[in-house]
């Protein structure tokens, strides 16, 4: 039996912290490598994730010249002879390529992600965008049951089924010795309004006795930079992105894992925190299922619970480390080898089928 081959549209470069392409490196380098040859465009052209350099796993380089490089991927995506296009993203050139490849190649299955909560908080044409690109794939799949109600509602289709992201819980470890002299709160992703990374520094202000990170870059850094300096927000810390590996040895040497953001699906990032031996507050805006409420943490629904909430676990000892144990045990189900096993499925199962 030949392999089946899957065109990856996400980024092979270890450099990348975009979810989806952190996503496509997590599933792309687990594949079976009997079954599946997958192909990588290498956009970026910097350092190469050492797991994807595998015999299964081909990866092109595309011009650096900005108009050459969106030829030549275009090309790649239409012209070569793949039998999945994989992660279908949010982009008009990717639009193009569906209409197209309904043309030319209609043998090819697309699988298209859908990964917030909908509609999105972008403009009217990015949301326009989201839909016909859905819409026009093979197959879609929701991250969360939020995500599938939200499919349901505003794109009038069941979608194919739930499938979560994941987490790495072989690196993602919990630290259960640590001793902070300060408690360590941390937050992580992109500074951009919908994280409400500037309420994490109002949040801050309360407790002047802990410790606040932020990992992450975007936007609003620069805002929440002079927050902090024009309010003597002398406990809060703007750390830049991380690699995993380092990323994990932070999370596991914090305490609390605060997540303001209000616009979400299945967040990977609350995840690797759990794996990590964290407990974790968040919003329920989106629904986020990872968590079990009063268990592995609290899912709050104003700014005002969730400073309670924080204050109760700040005070309690004893409740942070059983939540910690309870959040480790619950990451467990959300590994990556287990989840890789559901695409594998998929893949599988949609290049005999008709649809």
């Amino acid at each position: 039996m030949d392999k089946i081959k899957v065109l990856f549209h996400t980024q092979p470069n270890i450099t990348s912290f975009n979810a989806q392409d952190l996503n496509g490196r997590e599933i792309a380098s687990r594949l079976n490598e009997d079954l599946f040859e997958i192909y990588f465009l290498d956009v970026l052209h910097t350092e190469i994730d050492s797991r994807l350099l595998k015999d299964n796993i081909k990866i092109f380089k595309v011009s650096k010249n900005k108009f050459k490089r969106k030829w030549d991927i275009f090309k790649y995506k239409l012209l070569h002879k793949y039998d999945i296009s994989f992660y279908v993203r949010v982009f008009k050139q990717e639009g193009y390529f569906l209409k197209l490849l309904k043309l030319f190649d209609k043998n090819r299955k697309t699988i298209h992600m859908v990964e917030n909560r909908l509609p999105y908080p972008a403009d009217e044409e990015y949301n326009k965008q989201a839909k016909y690109n859905a819409l026009h794939s093979n197959y879609i799949f929701p991250i969360s049951k939020q995500v599938q109600k939200d499919v349901e509602q505003f794109y009038n289709i069941k979608g194919d089924g739930i499938i979560h992201v994941g987490v790495d819980t072989s690196l993602f470890t919990p630290n259960f010795n640590k001793k902070n002299n300060l408690l360590k709160i941390i937050s992580c992703g992109t500074f951009q309004a919908r994280k409400q990374p500037l309420l994490f520094a109002e949040i801050a202000k309360y407790y002047p006795n802990c410790d606040f990170y932020w990992i992450g870059e975007g936007e609003l850094k620069n805002e929440v930079q002079h927050k902090k300096e024009q309010e003597k927000i002398d406990n809060l810390y703007l750390l830049n992105n991380m690699r995993h590996k380092e990323l994990s040895k932070f999370m596991a040497n914090s305490d609390i894992f605060l997540f303001p953001s209000i616009h979400e699906g299945f967040p990977k990032v609350i995840v690797e925190t759990m794996a990590s031996g964290l407990p974790v507050i968040a919003f329920d805006k989106y629904g986020p299922e990872a968590i079990i409420n009063n268990k592995t943490g609290f899912i709050v629904h104003s700014k005002e619970e969730m400073i309670i909430k924080l204050k109760i676990l700040i005070e309690d000892e004893s409740l942070r480390e059983k939540f910690a144990v309870n959040s480790v045990k619950r990451a467990k189900e959300f590994d990556w080898n287990k989840i890789v096993l559901e695409w594998e499925k998929v893949l599988l199962k949609s290049v005999n089928s008709s649809k």
